[in-house]
């Protein structure tokens, strides 16, 4: 679920073109599964993998590239986004 994030954290330190490929076979079998894993990777751990300190990274990305956590996107009203994680 780390795919573009850094081996430090727990990621495979992949580019975005392997993201997009692994999304794409996922997809094949199961829209839904890579919805989640383009959420997870494009709209989660990667915000916070690129903008937040190192102490935000340690706390809000390894457990949720090791440990079975999904990150989301929540999206309330137009105009009102907010991130949200979910355990």
């Amino acid at each position: 679920m780390g795919v573009s994030i850094s081996p430090k954290y727990g990621g495979r330190g992949l580019d975005f073109l392997s993201l997009s490929l692994a999304i794409e076979e996922l997809s094949k079998g199961c829209a839904s599964t890579g919805v989640i894993v383009s959420i997870h990777n494009c709209l989660y751990a990667d915000l916070i993998h690129r903008y937040g300190t190192e102490n935000q990274k340690e706390k809000y990305i390894t457990p949720f590239t090791t440990g079975g956590h999904i990150g989301a996107f929540a999206l309330s009203d137009p105009g009102n986004i907010r991130f949200t994680k979910y355990i």
